[in-house]
């Protein structure tokens, strides 16, 4: 079954929250003067509510961590709870990650990820809330 493009649009980008998201965006890129200039960098909403800089390419369609791509194909949210398996390398690098910090500090890591995060942003929030 093909995707219907269409109705994705109407499903997801023509709500008020992705229209005032797009608006903040396209602000913030203004003035950090990257708007239209062709640099290829977009305005991305982190985690914490936080924007930063990034290529175009990674912000764009970012299945792991873009809640509006999978809202659009009536995934909804992306959480633990859905049947969400790291991938092979995250599982590897939390294997080596393991040897290093706590049960704890090793669940939170992937709960975020499974949420999102990246792997750094996962560690860092692991850190603040239950150290090493």
């Amino acid at each position: 079954m093909s995707r219907n493009y269409k109705e994705e649009y109407k499903k997801f980008q023509s709500s008020p929250q992705a229209k005032k998201k797009r608006a903040t965006l396209n602000k913030i890129n203004r003035d950090k003067g990257t708007y239209g200039n062709n640099d290829n960098l977009d305005v991305s909403h982190m985690k914490g509510g936080g924007v930063k800089l990034e290529h175009q390419s990674k912000n764009r369609g970012n299945k792991t961590r873009t809640a509006g791509d999978r809202k659009a194909r009536g995934g909804g949210t992306f959480s633990a709870n859905k049947g969400y398996k790291l991938n092979k390398r995250q599982g590897e690098t939390m294997k080596k990650h393991k040897e290093h910090h706590t049960d704890e500090h090793m669940k939170v890591m992937e709960e975020e990820m499974l949420n999102g995060s990246t792997f750094e942003e996962a560690h860092e929030i692991a850190l603040k809330k239950v150290g090493n």
